[in-house]
């Protein structure tokens, strides 16, 4: 499209929702009975209707998985978010991927056997399970940060390592609101 036609459209657009929604045309259709169905087939095991590497894989046209370790990432969490490795290693069967183990960084809140509270594994669980089916075989770390400001706690601590993870992923929000643009700039 041209520069005027986009200039144009731009002018009515006020906000873009559902971003982070896939687009459904690309999965295979939910079902209605409220029950999951799974399709089985060489290339996947998919619950009709929801997210996997699989569909990932398609959805982003990522042609391997194979890392190594000469990278590393990180997932980064707090509000009292654990990893549960029993949830890990049951996602990674699941799927058939390879097993691979999440290390603990600084924080802890890396957990050997089942979550006591789903509420406190949910989202880190969710964030390790799917960085690793995506990026396999690369070392990875869960870091945990409690405080005042965790946000600030923790750029800082990154900061000052010697050897930061090539990747961390946030999958964390805060009111922005009540920062700051000097804060919200320095993170941008």
């Amino acid at each position: 499209a041209s520069d005027v036609y986009k200039r144009q459209i731009l002018k009515h657009i006020h906000s873009v929702f559902n971003t982070v929604q896939l687009p459904m045309s690309l999965l295979d259709e939910p079902t209605d009975t409220g029950q999951l169905q799974f399709n089985v087939s060489a290339e996947k095991i998919a619950p009709v209707g929801f997210t996997t590497p699989a569909s990932l894989n398609k959805i982003y046209n990522i042609q391997s998985n194979i890392g190594n370790n000469l990278t590393s990432q990180a997932i980064f969490g707090f509000l009292f978010q654990s990893v549960s490795r029993q949830d890990l290693n049951l996602f990674q069967s699941v799927f058939h991927l390879p097993q691979q183990e999440i290390t603990t960084g600084p924080g802890g809140h890396v957990i050997d056997g089942e979550c006591n509270n789903i509420i406190q594994c949910m989202e880190a669980t969710l964030d390790a399970e799917y960085l690793m089916a995506i990026a396999q075989n690369v070392p990875t770390q869960y870091y945990y940060w409690s405080g005042n400001d965790v946000w600030l706690d923790w750029i800082l601590n990154v900061a000052r390592m010697d050897k930061p993870p090539d990747v961390i992923t946030i999958s964390y929000g805060s009111y922005e609101l009540f920062m700051g643009p000097a804060y919200l700039d320095a993170f941008n």
